[in-house]
């Protein structure tokens, strides 16, 4: 009787895990054409190559951020040094498309729909 007890208690368990899976759960959209998930608004950036931008951190502290931009002009002049910025850009972020089976913090940032680029 008491391993039946406990045969009850697992499958209870088991059953309970089961449920909270999300099946069939839709997942979440992402590329250009989708919702915004923030703003930026003039900030100091290098245009390194390839449509990436770095987005220097204000007054010089903090982290830096990565944005592919979604429409990339070809006169954007790239640099290798990102201690001056060459451009100001202001935009929306938008959730970038990861790949099956690679990571999120394999290639960091995120899509920038661009609205307004000044170069420095």
């Amino acid at each position: 009787m008491k391993y039946f007890n406990y045969f009850i208690l697992i499958s209870l368990f088991a059953t309970a895990f089961i449920s909270c899976e999300k099946k069939g759960a839709a997942e979440p959209e992402c590329g250009c054409g989708t919702a915004t998930t923030g703003t930026i608004t003039d900030r100091d950036a290098v245009y390194v190559g390839d449509g990436q931008f770095v987005i220097l951190p204000i007054g010089g502290t903090g982290s830096y951020n990565f944005g592919w931009a979604c429409d990339v002009d070809t006169s954007w002049q790239a640099l290798e040094e990102l201690d001056k910025a060459n451009y100001t850009i202001s935009g929306n972020w938008k959730r970038r498309c990861i790949p099956p089976g690679d990571y999120h913090l394999m290639r960091a940032g995120e899509l920038i729909e661009i609205t307004k680029i000044s170069a420095k």
